[in-house]
């Protein structure tokens, strides 16, 4: 028992800064994360710095109890898991791009960035939301910067640069491309060309702040959110595929309904015979002419 309030049980997760175990807070009830690390000025730092911080996308950070030399801050519990523990689809990606995306802009705003995005540091809410965690490695806009993951890091973080809003560009374009290819997802041009800008070696061509790779990602949320259209051509060829079915069980011919085949399967196809091919009838069946029958 933590501070006689918290019971401790298994490690969901583990870090250079410390490890995570799930908790139960008995005085409210509820499940939390309690990460534990040893006390030092820049884990008091780190608590500091989540106490200013609060954001929809941000794991809510409850208090901080110092017991026997170590650090324990009890958070959120994100039980879905990270964005790499889950299947995804395209549009769930791009969401998750512009949920983790949301989080850094207000980090960046706040005066600070992560220095350390990875689909390990995007952990599922219970209410199924994307939540940016661990601060371990933050930087205030300006400082040397000395953290991340090499997978992951943008190629000048190994000269331990100025904190700026570009190395978590960086950092979120590489976990989306990363995502991408373990889902085996086929990228629009669109958004393709945005996660390579953003995972650019050169700092000077990547997006500069968070905010215009939230709008270009939104853009590309909107155009695979637009349903698709099936074009006349598709009709047709649907038609003429499965017109045998027309003909040989109700003995429908273009004849009968010129108006609908010429609609459905192209002009100069009226007056033909229903022999003129094994294909002559199914969409008009199926679409316009067979309700017609039943009803009449």
């Amino acid at each position: 028992m933590l501070h006689g309030r918290y019971s401790l049980f298994e490690v969901v997760g583990q870090g250079r800064s410390g490890v995570v175990r799930r908790g139960y807070d008995h005085v409210l009830k509820r499940e939390v994360a309690v990460k534990t690390m040893a006390d030092s000025p820049y884990a008091r730092w780190e608590v500091q710095l989540l106490g200013q911080l609060g954001h929809a996308h941000i794991a809510e950070f409850y208090d901080a109890i110092i017991e026997k030399g170590k650090l324990h801050l009890i958070m959120e519990l994100c039980p879905g898991g990270t964005v790499r523990q889950k299947r995804l689809t395209l549009p769930e990606l791009i969401h998750i791009g512009i949920q983790g995306g949301e989080a850094l802009r207000h980090l960046h705003a706040t005066g600070f960035v992560h220095c350390d995005v990875k689909p390990s540091h995007l952990a599922i809410s219970g209410d199924g939301r994307v939540k940016l965690v661990d601060f371990g490695t933050a930087a205030a806009l300006g400082e040397p910067a000395l953290g991340g993951t090499a997978r992951y890091m943008a190629p000048e973080l190994k000269e331990a640069p100025a904190a700026h809003p570009r190395l978590d560009v960086y950092g979120l374009g590489k976990t989306l491309l990363t995502l991408a290819k373990e889902n085996r997802l086929s990228l629009p041009k669109r958004l393709k060309a945005a996660l390579r800008r953003a995972c650019s070696p050169r700092p000077e061509e990547r997006w500069q702040a968070m905010a215009a790779f939230l709008e270009e990602l939104k853009a590309c949320a909107t155009l695979e959110e637009q349903p698709s259209k099936p074009s006349l051509s598709y009709l047709r060829g649907g038609a003429a595929a499965l017109s045998t079915l027309g003909i040989l069980t109700l003995g429908v011919t273009p004849g009968m309904y010129p108006e609908v085949f010429t609609l459905l399967l192209g002009p100069g196809i009226v007056g033909f015979s229903a022999l003129y091919s094994p294909f002559a009838a199914a969409v008009a069946l199926a679409v316009v002419v067979l309700p017609c029958v039943i009803v009449t």
